[in-house]
């Protein structure tokens, strides 16, 4: 059975939440890992925007007042499924920026301790 989109984030986010038990090697390839699945994040994204504005565009065809077709397309279940998607969009960049700077706090701490000991 195939993971979600849900379950490998939140897969990804507990493996990495104890850093104590991160390893320079671990941490660089759950970064290549992440990074490869924003493809799959980036084209449900685009998924769930042309599903969102299609029942928007229906949405207005039917009530023909911006405003109100904009407020009741947003309690679909396609503007939900957006919502959602840009949030896994959203947490994967910071999961990456995290796993980045933890890499880069190893490397200046390594770099530190090799010229203190010289």
């Amino acid at each position: 059975m195939e993971k979600s989109l849900r379950e490998i984030i939140n897969e990804y986010r507990n493996k990495i939440k104890d850093s104590t038990n991160l390893t320079p090697e671990l941490a660089a390839n759950y970064l290549v890992e992440i990074t490869s699945y924003m493809g799959n994040v980036n084209e449900r994204l685009l998924d769930a925007q042309m599903a969102y504005n299609d029942k928007l565009s229906d949405t207005l065809d039917e009530i023909k007042s911006v405003a109100k077709a904009q407020i009741k397309a947003q309690c679909s279940q396609e503007y939900r499924n957006l919502q959602e998607v840009k949030g896994y969009q959203s947490l994967m960049t910071e999961i990456i920026r995290g796993l980045k700077y933890y890499l880069r706090a190893l490397g200046d701490e390594y770099g530190f301790s090799k010229s203190n000991n010289n």
